[in-house]
């Protein structure tokens, strides 16, 4: 399976927008000291929310696409889980720790009664019950526990079955762990990941790279081109219904799940070059991992600055506008600064570390 996955770049980069757009826009209208952001009264900004959704799916299409054709076994297995957590932790360790330097510090977080276990659970993406809810410190975290929880069942699929059957074998795993949460066979902790419909999305990656990789080439490539196109609109329109009938997302693997879903296979079946090689799109996509994680911070500091009144005269969708382009801003120097020299410093030592044990085998 060879494709190009920039549109899927461009989809993480306008995933992490609409959180964060989201997210501004709420704080900003909930204030309402000049009005409520365009976005927030039309409702558009509520769809903000499958970027998540988004998010989901591409994992579990990238997990499929990056290890259908890869060795299995228990090695395997290992060295897929060390490589998720080089890509995960160290960034949402950095943002996790400076959100507890606010709460020590009583800048924030105040709202929660915290205590020692419970925070030091957060840095394994651990959830504790707080308030009728289920959350970690940093608040973006809990589509980690969701993330990690789909990796280690992932992985356990890598360890044990074939290659023929991955995408079978995590379609049964994901589907019997949820109706056994919904009988309250699994532990609370546990079943509130298991349980919840969401866990579908990963699914729905895993299945659209697993038909991909089986049919994608045996496509004429004009007729991939219109598919992709085909299933781009449907995404996009299943994401519009919703700002009409916002109680379909109740549903929400549904409402914002299938959408995203037909989106992130449009993103790869098509290639627009006009949007696909937009150097700005594909830094922003690169970055929305930390954009996504460190978002909620300057958003704090930007409601301390609403309660007192500052900005009362800015037009509401001026300040979103620039708050959320300072977020983005904010983020993507943390990617420079923060992600990804930990990434290449800890992929090196791997790689040195693997070198090592070659040259020292006989033969």
């Amino acid at each position: 399976m060879s494709m190009r996955l920039d549109g899927v770049q461009i989809l993480r980069a306008l995933a992490a927008v609409a959180v964060v757009s989201l997210h501004y826009t709420g704080q900003i209208g909930l204030y309402d000291h000049a009005g409520q952001p365009w976005l927030l009264r039309s409702g558009i900004s509520l769809v903000g929310g499958s970027g998540v959704d988004i998010f989901f799916v591409i994992s579990g299409f990238i997990m499929y696409y990056t290890k259908k054709e890869s060795a299995g076994g228990g090695s395997a297995s290992l060295s897929f889980l060390k490589r998720r957590a080089i890509r995960i932790l160290p960034a949402y360790w950095f943002w996790n720790s400076l959100a507890l330097v606010i709460l020590l510090l009583h800048l924030g977080y105040t709202s929660h009664v915290y205590n020692a276990p419970s925070l030091a659970l957060t840095y394994l993406l651990v959830p504790s019950w707080m308030d009728g809810h289920w959350e970690l410190l940093l608040t973006p975290g809990w589509t980690l526990s969701y993330e990690a929880y789909f990796y280690l069942l992932f992985a356990l699929g890598i360890a044990l079955a074939p290659h023929r059957l991955l995408a079978t074998y995590t379609a049964l795993v994901i589907g019997s762990l949820w109706v056994l949460s919904q009988f309250g066979l699994v532990s609370a902790r546990l079943g509130h990941i298991s349980g919840d419909p969401l866990v579908f999305e990963f699914l729905y990656g895993v299945l659209i790279a697993h038909a991909m990789s089986r049919w994608s080439g045996s496509i004429p490539a004009l007729t991939r081109q219109r598919l992709g196109y085909l299933l781009l609109a449907l995404g996009m329109a299943g994401f519009i219904s919703t700002i009409f009938l916002p109680s379909a997302v109740h549903h929400r693997a549904l409402a914002w799940g299938m959408p995203a879903a037909a989106l992130v296979a449009g993103a790869v079946l098509t290639h627009i070059p006009a949007l696909y090689q937009s150097r700005l799109l594909l830094l922003i996509g690169d970055a929305s991992y930390s954009i996504y994680l460190s978002h909620q911070l300057p958003m704090m500091l930007l409601a301390r600055c609403l309660k007192k009144g500052w900005f009362a005269s800015v037009p509401p969708d001026l300040l979103a506008l620039v708050a959320v382009i300072a977020t983005v801003g904010i983020g993507m120097a943390g990617y420079f600064m923060i992600e990804r020299p930990v990434i290449t410093m800890f992929s090196r030592r791997r790689s040195y570390a693997a070198l090592r044990r070659s040259t020292a085998s006989p033969g």
